[in-house]
């Protein structure tokens, strides 16, 4: 074996799996921005993506696990990105809040009637009680816990209420 050659395969096989799964997302997208999520079924996205049945199944145990990560990818994904960048460009508690929320308002007002139902649907999928849901509110509060943490050290944000108990408030809501 040459040294070095595993790492290359790995890497192959990686890129591989990424672009069937993004032709799997297309599809999906495409056939729901079409006919809404309900009415398509896992052939039709199959056919659409130009894979087997197993390979999807290989990728999601099921359609929901897919519109579950394109939801994920639309709003969890968009969050963390806009908290971060609030975070990078304002100074102010305030600011970075007002950044956050007016983007958010911007981005459901220029939202396709997709858009809207994948947000929806990842709504729904977050206030579901099971451990992955945990997780998600756990990371996305934690963004905010960021926030406010940040803010009650530079003395901007008082401590009338703990940073834990705003995240979990802004989470909550």
């Amino acid at each position: 074996m040459v040294e070095g050659s595993a790492p290359a395969t790995v890497g192959l096989r990686e890129q591989r799996k990424r672009e069937v799964r993004g032709r799997i997302s297309d599809a999906a997208v495409a056939l729901f921005a079409e006919r809404g999520c309900e009415p398509v079924t896992v052939e039709e996205i199959c056919e659409r993506a130009e894979v087997a049945r197993k390979t999807f199944y290989n990728d999601y145990p099921n359609k929901q696990e897919l519109v579950t990560a394109l939801c994920d990818a639309l709003l969890l994904d968009d969050t963390f990105n806009r908290i971060e960048l609030a975070l990078e460009r304002f100074q102010t508690t305030a600011d970075r809040l007002s950044h956050y929320f007016d983007g958010l308002a911007d981005t459901m007002q220029a939202a396709s009637d997709l858009e809207r139902e994948l947000i929806l649907q990842s709504v729904y999928a977050v206030s579901r009680n099971t451990e992955e849901s945990g997780r998600k509110l756990s990371d996305l509060n934690a963004c905010f816990l960021r926030v406010f943490r940040e803010g009650q050290e530079r003395g901007d944000l008082g401590r009338a209420f703990s940073a834990d108990f705003l995240a979990d408030m802004i989470v909550g809501a």
